[in-house]
């Protein structure tokens, strides 16, 4: 299994377009049957492509802070190339998916040097059971990125990050520290669960991201216990819903950093008339394109 959500056989120059490498096999980004390439996977290969770009293709580095804002302007198809794009702008990198000259996917990221390195105590964290499969839409219990709910009052939801086992795609790069991927899963996860638990959702929903931003710390150690918490429970406004998270470290509630997730849920029956009406454009695009 490739390291990296990117084909990075050549070196990758600012600017140039590099292909995603979509294997419906991989046992994290396919955890279960999609008909869609999933929305992590568009923002892991842009990470892999940025990082590359900025000199950090071993992943994350201690000492920085990541700023990355994404959009998801239609779901991406499996059964066409998907090319990704990195260039400068003002002071950050513009970051681009697109199919048939579409975007699918974009927005920016930065790094940005921490003046002061963060400081962490970690209090002693009780073992936390993972959250049900089936509220987080995975299959594979060694997918499953987040602990049960936790209600610490009325006003609070909270969840412990999990990482997962060692060898596992998203610790490829160093097994000791949290990857900035494997917090934006995790944030993910504890949004679908909520759409379930806290938004009356059913089970069969789809959950379809629409944008994500995250402003959180690199290279954490794995060793911290690290919460996500929903400070504000936000009821969601009709499909919509937005939740603005904190992320934390056990036994102290000031926030580390801060993801911001904005979904739209479709009943089983919406979804497959959305799919019906998106193969028709994607057929226009092919001939537009021929």
């Amino acid at each position: 299994m490739s390291t990296r959500a990117v084909d990075l056989a050549a070196e990758p120059q600012i600017g140039s377009t590099i292909p995603l490498v979509v294997d419906q096999g991989h046992p994290f980004f396919f955890d279960h049957p999609l008909d869609h390439v999933p929305g992590i996977q568009l923002a892991v290969g842009l990470l892999d492509l940025f990082r590359e770009v900025v000199g950090a293709p071993d992943g994350d580095r201690p000492h920085d802070r990541l700023r990355l804002s994404l959009t998801f302007s239609r779901l991406c198809e499996l059964d066409a190339e998907t090319y990704l794009h990195v260039m400068p702008a003002a002071g950050r990198f513009h970051l681009r998916a697109e199919q048939h000259g579409h975007a699918v996917c974009e927005g920016h990221a930065e790094l940005v040097e921490e003046s002061v390195p963060v400081r962490v105590v970690a209090a002693p964290a009780e073992p936390a059971p993972s959250a049900p499969a089936e509220l987080v839409h995975r299959h594979r219990p060694q997918n499953i990125g987040i602990s049960e709910v936790r209600r610490p009052c009325p006003e609070v939801a909270e969840s412990q990050v999990l990482s997962p086992p060692p060898g596992h795609f998203l610790r490829r790069h160093d097994p000791a520290r949290y990857s900035s991927e494997e917090l934006l899963e995790a944030g993910r996860q504890f949004c679908v669960m909520l759409s379930h638990l806290d938004h009356g959702r059913s089970l069969d929903t789809q959950i379809l991201w629409m944008s994500v931003d995250l402003d959180v710390p690199c290279g954490l150690p794995s060793t911290l216990p690290l919460l996500l918490r929903w400070p504000a429970m936000t009821p969601a406004v009709g499909a919509r819903a937005r939740f603005e998270l904190a992320l934390t470290v056990a036994g102290d509630p000031t926030p580390l950093g801060h993801l911001t997730y904005v979904s739209h849920a479709l009943s089983r029956e919406a979804y497959l008339r959305k799919r019906r009406t998106a193969g028709n454009q994607d057929n226009d695009a092919r001939r537009g394109s021929q």
